[in-house]
């Protein structure tokens, strides 16, 4: 397995499990920016599930609707994963999902002076009859 996609292995395995974001997030940071053939293989994308999914967590957060700006994502189709960054409600945000195991972690620098994040896991299970606004269903280590 070569050195990306052996840390995106960890990088899934630490999401669905990992009792603190802080450790996906650094993980994600700290080292898939050394493998060349990790930054070559990610196209642009374009996801209305994924952005909705970042305003609701965003009115969660804020407690007031969100406004996502310059949301860019960045796709690799034979790894299914989608990275991307974007300004929500003027704070600095990035997004990480798995789209087959249908589980990400959205980051929020919610006070740019003092650096404090804060971590939002996420699944986006898309409704064939789209019949209801998304909801966030908070529970055990929704938000931190």
């Amino acid at each position: 397995m070569s050195g990306y996609k052996q840390k995106l292995k960890e990088l899934k395995d630490l999401l669905v499990s990992a009792g603190d974001f802080s450790t996906i997030h650094k993980l994600f940071f700290d080292s898939m920016d050394t493998h060349r053939e990790f930054l070559d293989l990610g196209k642009p994308a374009k996801s209305d599930f994924l952005e909705e999914a970042l305003k609701i967590i965003g009115r969660d957060i804020f407690r007031k609707d969100c406004t996502i700006m310059d949301f860019r994502l960045l796709k690799l189709k034979r790894d299914r994963f989608i990275h991307g960054v974007g300004i929500m409600n003027g704070c600095l945000t990035t997004i990480l999902y798995f789209d087959d195991i249908d589980v990400g972690l959205a980051a929020i620098n919610t006070d740019f002076a003092s650096g404090r994040m804060t971590f939002a896991r996420l699944s986006c299970i898309v409704r064939k009859d789209n019949t209801s606004t998304p909801t966030l269903v908070p529970g055990n280590g929704t938000v931190q």
